[in-house]
């Protein structure tokens, strides 16, 4: 039986996939009237902001400010690159290809840890394959370029839950930490900005819907979400709470539908089935 820290921790990790699940069409709502990295600069210096007087009150270390640097960057990857994905692909398929990294995890944990993986878990490859396979209507040429950066942001998402459990100690506040790591990925962004030479949005074009989703975004998929992946990590192993992530899928796939009136057509659903079928079987064994 699990003790109470854990059913606690179980939870906070659940709430983080609900919300990052329903960041998905608030995204797209954003991406109306929003560049795609003013959209990531904008939601990440708000929620700076306003979690900014909170942080204050607490001293930081040296080791846990170097932490809060590289997950900063990390997060700056994956969310730049879950952006492109929805600019350039469906929902639903940047909903199955990110969340790949499930996959990539264990796999992760062999070459760095030395823990080896089952034969079960190798099994999780021919699927995965074929998962996309069908989710590209087999036929590898329509694989866009938006399943691409998905993939990509799977990967680089592995290593981030990886690491956060693995030197969670360093954190000493979750709150200060996330804040720390919002100022540096809009730096990040800001810079990506430039480098794409995107202009601000005229404030009066800005659709409803995308104040909403920015609403959405920064509340709820940012300085929540985050929050509750770093309070759920502490009790909680990244391959497990892997299995928990993939409850992303099915409520994104929801929200998307809600929200966007988007439908699944037959092989992607086949193919987003193989691919969480592979993530669980490489959860659960690995």
């Amino acid at each position: 039986m699990r003790g109470e820290g854990q059913v606690s921790a179980l939870l906070y990790l659940f709430l983080a996939a609900a919300l990052w699940a329903v960041g998905y069409p608030a995204t797209k709502w954003g991406l109306e009237s929003f560049a795609v990295f003013d959209l990531c600069l904008v939601r990440c210096v708000l929620a700076a902001l306003v979690l900014t007087p909170v942080a204050l009150r607490f001293p930081i270390s040296r080791g846990e400010l170097q932490f809060a640097f590289l997950q900063g960057a990390l997060f700056s990857a994956i969310l730049g690159l879950q952006v492109l994905a929805l600019e350039r692909t469906s929902t639903a398929n940047a909903i199955f290809f990110s969340n790949l990294y499930v996959l990539f995890i264990p796999l992760f944990l062999w070459v760095g840890w030395r823990a080896r993986p089952s034969v079960w878990l190798l099994l999780c490859f021919p699927l995965a394959v074929a998962g996309i396979y069908f989710t590209a209507e087999e036929d590898w040429s329509r694989l866009q370029l938006g399943d691409v950066f998905a993939l990509l942001a799977a990967l680089i998402s592995a290593f981030q839950i990886i690491s956060l459990e693995r030197w969670n100690d360093r954190i000493t506040s979750a709150t200060r930490f996330v804040t720390i790591q919002f100022y540096i990925a809009a730096a990040f962004f800001a810079l990506a900005r430039v480098f794409m030479s995107e202009t601000a949005p005229d404030i009066s074009t800005i659709t409803p819907f995308a104040w909403v989703g920015l609403g959405i975004l920064v509340v709820g998929s940012t300085i929540g979400a985050f929050a509750l992946q770093i309070l759920g990590l502490r009790k909680i192993s990244a391959t497990v709470s892997g299995y928990i992530f993939l409850l992303e899928i099915p409520l994104a796939v929801f929200f998307a539908f809600l929200m966007l009136r988007e439908t699944v057509i037959y092989d992607q659903l086949i193919g987003g089935l193989l691919i969480l079928l592979a993530a669980i079987i490489a959860v659960a064994v690995g």
